[in-house]
């Protein structure tokens, strides 16, 4: 067996529309992209699960060059706490997954994703729900499983939502939640309503 150092090896990817990395000790786009600049330009899916990653800024450089990205999970790697380099994702992404990065605040850059659909942030250590989530008018998923949220913060934020249609969570005393939510998925405790 051979040793992947390029993916130009493999000959033309200019058709790629889903690449997955995950699990691959990788820590940019460096040489492992080198001259592929043409397979970003189909590319919709990217999967960096678990590579070893410490900032998202030399891969997040390389996003712009691919102007149908919309799907980014970055989940697994636990070196990644803050998510350095979030401030430079595509603005035009509907999906990121940054669930189990070590998190213990949501980065604020991630205001600047104003068409994030879906948004995980699972077993991550956070302890509070920015109240500018509720400025991702677009937001329609917040997954928060395994992540220490007291329940009357997290319920507020949620409840101040508009688009907000599935919420997935752990331990909830729900006070209110917004009009749009149609699925909720609450697990280890009873839900109770006021």
């Amino acid at each position: 067996l051979h040793t992947l150092r390029c993916l130009s090896q493999l000959g033309p990817l200019d058709r790629l529309t889903c690449l997955q990395l995950g699990y691959n000790p990788l820590q940019g786009p460096g040489v492992l992209l080198h001259g592929m600049r043409s397979a970003g330009q189909r590319l919709v899916h990217l999967d960096l699960t678990s590579i070893g990653l410490t900032s998202l800024a030399p891969w997040a450089e390389w996003m712009q060059h691919a102007p149908l990205l919309e799907q980014v999970v970055v989940r697994d790697n636990q070196s990644l706490e803050g998510l350095p380099g979030v401030c430079a994702l595509p603005q035009r992404m509907t999906y990121f997954d940054c669930g189990s990065c070590g998190l213990s605040e949501v980065p604020e850059g991630l205001t600047r994703l104003t068409n994030l659909r879906h948004l995980v942030l699972e077993d991550n250590a956070l302890e509070t729900l920015p109240m500018w989530l509720s400025e991702l008018k677009q937001l329609e998923v917040l997954d928060v499983w395994r992540c220490r949220l007291p329940h009357a913060q997290a319920a507020k934020v949620l409840g101040c939502m508009p688009a907000l249609k599935q919420a997935r969570r752990d331990r909830s005393t729900l006070y209110h939640m917004p009009g749009s939510l149609t699925h909720l998925e609450v697990s280890q405790e009873q839900v109770f309503t006021r």
